[in-house]
């Protein structure tokens, strides 16, 4: 699991960001271990508690953001899902980052 234990995500992927084939391939391999590290680490244990509270936001991330690619595997999405989660730390977040410096406070 080389990707998924390096301190960044993209410095472990180690390609050229600018290029389309690249990317794709970065994807594949990336989907490729998640589904790995899934099946040999999460199949028993992912039928309740904190693991399947994950793998549920892990699942709505993809398919939010994920689509069939025609050259096969999956791309990333052009536009926004309309039910779109973009923070799993602050599920109440629903356009990107919040400032610390202004006090966010719910009336």
């Amino acid at each position: 699991m080389k990707l998924l234990s390096g301190s960044s995500l993209k410095a472990s992927l180690d390609i050229d960001w600018d290029d389309p084939k690249q990317q794709a391939e970065a994807m594949k391999r990336l989907l490729a271990q998640v589904r790995k590290w899934v099946n040999e680490h999460a199949k028993h244990q992912a039928m309740e508690g904190p693991l399947k509270t994950a793998l549920d936001a892990l699942s709505r991330v993809l398919e939010q953001d994920l689509e069939p690619d025609p050259g096969g595997g999956s791309r990333i999405k052009q536009g926004v899902a309309k039910d779109r989660m973009p923070s799993l730390g602050d599920k109440e977040m629903r356009h990107g980052r919040k400032s610390k410096a202004k006090n966010l406070q719910r009336v």
